[in-house]
């Protein structure tokens, strides 16, 4: 009888510690939620929680770069032959906008109009003093800011009409920085022009 009295006591004491235990941890959470502060030891799921994250390693990071780099090394070779193809394409844009504002021109005034081409690097200048004297006039110069032509060409001369005076013309460009990229523009004797992206050469 007096064992199980003892027993009853103790489990009397253990129990008003354990609540007091309980208590006491309640009321320092509470602080350490107004506070910002977190107890030292303490091993509460919230912390475990926050414990459980993390940034990116070195060396995931260092994977991430080096994917990157090769995926940016294959791409950017046909990124920079798209911009060179567009920039061909608005510089062969303002030689047929060129030509038809000539044409149209010749056709106002009731006489006719040329537009002309820049030389190419190939050309010599020989021209004299008297032969300056006696050089044409045009009515317009194509000015390209990224295109070459692939070879010589003559100007375009457009009568009264419309139409274009001699035989019909076609004209292949080439990107300066890439001559591999090319254009062609047909100058036809009626007065029309065929170009697009997809006509690359005069063959």
């Amino acid at each position: 009888m007096l064992f199980c009295v003892t027993v009853n006591s103790m489990l009397k004491k253990f129990i008003l510690m354990r609540s007091e235990k309980t208590n006491l941890i309640k009321k320092l959470f509470k602080s350490c939620a107004c506070t910002g502060v977190v107890p030292v030891g303490m091993k509460n799921k919230v912390y475990l929680g926050l414990q459980g994250k993390r940034g990116f390693t070195l060396i995931e990071l260092m994977i991430t770069i080096g994917v990157l780099a090769i995926i940016a090394t294959m791409a950017i070779p046909s990124f920079m032959t798209q911009i060179r193809t567009n920039q061909l394409y608005s510089d062969m844009r303002e030689m047929v906008e060129g030509a038809m504002e000539t044409r149209s021109e010749a056709v106002f005034r009731r006489e006719n109009k040329k537009i002309s081409f820049p030389e190419t690097e190939t050309e010599t200048e020989t021209e004299t003093e008297t032969e300056t004297e006696t050089t044409e006039t045009f009515y317009k110069t194509w000015a390209p800011s990224h295109a070459q032509l692939s070879g010589t060409v003559a100007p375009l001369e457009y009568n009264l009409l419309g139409f274009l005076v001699g035989d019909a013309q076609c004209i292949e460009i080439s990107h300066s920085a890439d001559s591999s990229i090319t254009l062609a523009i047909t100058f036809n004797k009626n007065g029309s022009v065929l170009s697009g992206k997809d006509k690359t050469s005069c063959s």
